[in-house]
């Protein structure tokens, strides 16, 4: 980095996409991440070390940039008084036309968790829709050292003061039909996507992914599952007490923290000694025990492709990855509980819950790297 310092970048699939991080401080580290060659958002990690087995294990936590008043996530749990109906904005969207018929969201909501949890269920869609795009769009030619750095888009607006119509992340500046939007952690074993053929004088990429190349169906069963993991985290953000005496300890490994959405692929053990499955990206897992003492958890894979490690198959994933996807699966939430407070009132088509503005938490904040597409564009 100029003026000293260096940064550890990771690019995967053949489009310009991959994550850079820097050191902030000691223990905190700013990772920016990229995606089709589009600076999409920056986020701060902590490094944290927990006492098992008698030996230290260390893993790393997203910092959160906002927060909202108490009352809001107490609010955000409680039954209304009537059933709600929304009207979701789908249709017109990419992604919805190409998964729709996967996707059922409830028929209506009768408090705002539900609302939250096909929330969140339509933005993995989304994004899942926008990888495979960017990754499957007419090779481009990259930055070169020289000429990357004038090439680096913008980073986003801060999400505090960006308009949002309750469909699309925080981070995204303007509305996108081509959409870009990336997984959001750094993959510790990064496998590349599948790349599709093209013709010589292809110009646009296939206008639906593949059966091999869509996210798995989500049941109805794991749907549920989701919700009541949603209604815990809701439960803990008002009540922060309940974990303070494990403040240390991995949320993944927390009681009621079971199920985890993969969020980047993974190679973990298959049944068979000596061989590996693939967890992709929207397969789901369940923990079924507790940290071993090699730092590994045990797992069943509860949603996965034809391709994927095979549904109902138990393995283990080490803590740091369970970590990564529980990170995940709380900015999710904050995802939703944003994209929520500008829905409500009026015609907006959600009841209007209090305090609703958030509230920045300085240790979250960041701005994304300098030049990150350069730096990612000199690797192959």
């Amino acid at each position: 980095m100029p003026g000293g310092g260096s940064v550890h970048a990771v690019r995967y699939g053949h489009a310009l996409t991959g994550v850079v991080e820097h050191p902030m401080k000691p223990g905190y580290s700013s990772r920016t991440y990229v995606q089709g060659g589009r600076v999409m958002y920056a986020r701060v990690y902590r490094q944290n070390t927990f006492q098992r087995y008698g030996h230290a294990f260390s893993y790393e936590r997203l910092v959160p940039a906002i927060a909202f008043n108490t009352a809001y996530y107490e609010w955000a749990a409680r039954p209304w008084s009537a059933p709600v109906n929304y009207r979701w904005r789908w249709d017109s969207e990419p992604w919805h036309r190409a998964y729709g018929n996967d996707f059922t969201p409830y028929a209506s909501y009768s408090s705002l968790d539900e609302w939250l949890t096909d929330y969140v269920v339509s933005q993995n869609l989304r994004n899942a829709y926008d990888n495979w795009q960017a990754e499957n769009a007419p090779v481009q030619q990259q930055p070169t050292a020289q000429s990357a750095g004038s090439a680096t888009p913008e980073g986003p607006r801060p999400y505090w003061d960006t308009p949002d119509d309750g469909q699309r992340p925080y981070w995204e500046e303007q509305p996108d039909k081509s959409g870009s939007s990336d997984d959001k952690s750094v993959p510790t074993q990064p496998k590349s996507p599948k790349k599709h053929q093209t013709t010589p004088n292809s110009t646009a990429p296939q206008s639906r992914p593949s059966g091999e190349d869509a996210p798995p169906v989500l049941t109805g069963q794991v749907k549920a599952q989701l919700n009541e993991q949603i209604k815990l985290q809701l439960a803990e953000r008002q009540n922060p007490a309940m974990s303070a005496g494990a403040e240390d300890l991995p949320d993944s490994l927390k009681p009621g923290h079971t199920l985890f959405r993969v969020n980047t692929p993974l190679d973990v053990p298959a049944k068979v000694s000596g061989q590996n499955c693939s967890l992709r990206a929207n397969d789901y897992i369940e923990r079924t025990g507790d940290m071993d003492q090699n730092g590994m958890v045990p797992v069943k894979v509860k949603v996965g492709g034809a391709f994927d490690c095979a549904i109902g198959m138990t393995t283990r994933v080490s803590v740091n990855d369970l970590e990564a996807m529980e990170s995940e699966q709380q900015q999710a939430l904050t995802d939703a509980l944003l994209a929520a407070s500008k829905n409500m009132g009026g015609d907006r088509g959600l009841p209007q819950a209090p305090a609703t503005a958030p509230v920045l938490l300085a240790a979250g904040q960041t701005t994304p790297t300098p030049n990150a597409t350069r730096t990612l564009g000199q690797l192959q």
